[in-house]
Formats: C-alpha cells, sequence, structure tokens
C-alpha cells in the first residue's frame, strides 16, 4: 500500500472500514467462525494487529526518502533492490512502532476475549472470575499483574528492537 499508489487507493477505504471495527464487538461473528476454542481468540488478535501493523507498515514505506529511492535507480538497482535496500530500512522504524502497539493491543484484545469467550485459564478470565464473585482485592491485583506483565512485555521488546534496528539511534 505504501509502496504502490494504486494499490493504497484500492485498499484505504477497506483498511480503515476495518481498522475502525472494534474487533472486541466482533467476538460473536469470531465464536461462530471459529468456535469456543483457542482458535477464535488467535483470529480475534490477529484481525485487531493486521490492521494496525498495515497502516504503520505502508506509512513507514511512503516516508522513505524518494531521493535516497532515485539515487539508488540511477546506481541501478532494481525494484526489488531499491525496496530491500533503501525503503525497507526507512519503513523500519515505522513497522517496529506498530509492533509495539500491536502487543499492547493483543494483550486487550486477549483479556477481553478471555473474559467473554471464556477459558479454564487465564488472566482475563480470573479478573471475571473475582467480578463474579465481588473479590475486589483479587481484581485490583490482576489489574495490578496486567499492568506489570504490560511493562515488562515493553521493556522485552525494547530491548530486542535496541538490538536488531541498531541504527535507530536509541
Amino acid at each position: 500500500m505504501g509502496y504502490c499508489k494504486c494499490v493504497s487507493v484500492l485498499l484505504d477505504f477497506p483498511v480503515d472500514f476495518f481498522r475502525s471495527l472494534p474487533v472486541t464487538a466482533l467476538f460473536p461473528i469470531f465464536l461462530v467462525a471459529f468456535g469456543i476454542q483457542d482458535a477464535s481468540k488467535i483470529a480475534m488478535v490477529a484481525t485487531a494487529v493486521a490492521f494496525v501493523m498495515i497502516v504503520t507498515a505502508s506509512y513507514g514505506v511512503r516516508q522513505a526518502p524518494r531521493t535516497r529511492q532515485k539515487m539508488a535507480q540511477v546506481f541501478g538497482a532494481s525494484a526489488l533492490q531499491k525496496f530491500r535496500d533503501v525503503v525497507l530500512p526507512e519503513a523500519v522504524g515505522q513497522i517496529v512502532s506498530g509492533m509495539r502497539v500491536s502487543l499492547g493491543t493483543s494483550m486487550v484484545v486477549v483479556i477481553v476475549a478471555e473474559m467473554f469467550i471464556g477459558a479454564r485459564f487465564g488472566i482475563g478470565q480470573r479478573l471475571y472470575d473475582a467480578y463474579s464473585i465481588n473479590a475486589v482485592e483479587d481484581m485490583y491485583g490482576i489489574v495490578v499483574l496486567v499492568g506489570v506483565l504490560g511493562y515488562i512485555l515493553n521493556v522485552l521488546f525494547s530491548q530486542i528492537e535496541k538490538r536488531l534496528i541498531f541504527w535507530s539511534g536509541k
């Protein structure tokens, strides 16, 4: 989408349409399509993060400097070489930002899916069970656990990002 204007024009509306739908409100559709097992939760998470990734990746590709692309073309780079050596390295920062946002989004979707679709195990199910019996202390403990888990995942992701994207200057 970010590399080809005609693809962007063709897909902008569907991507924005589906990105605007709250995936958690669609859980009955996921239940019918995938059943009550983990497949429905996985499909919900994949759907929720796919559109975030599409938007951030296409934006990152669009932001690649045209001057560098033209320079690569002048030096005889093929379209694939230009994309691989110029556009993709420029887009990686946006792609990784989309991954970081998707990490948090996926946690939210999984927890909500566990609460409403049901699970034998899981933080969302534990939170719903605590809510059902009015165990306020347990609810607060689970919320704090989710926050700590999210923080730890974010720190780990940040460390991986620093190692893999060493040229970003972070």
